[in-house]
């Protein structure tokens, strides 16, 4: 099962712990100190096709 995990004072969506793979995390970049993730790479996947 998939595990997500939020900010217990804003409440916002901080990381999680995909149900698929579970060795990986996928991190909220808007949570990052320095880092402004509209100037990130962005690679499109689909999924589906997979």
């Amino acid at each position: 099962m998939a595990e997500h995990y939020f900010c217990r004072t804003c409440g916002i969506h901080t990381h999680h712990k995909p149900r698929t793979l579970p060795g990986k995390y996928g991190i909220n970049t808007g949570c990052l100190q320095g880092i402004d993730p509209f100037s990130l790479e962005v690679t499109k996947v689909n999924g589906a096709s997979r």
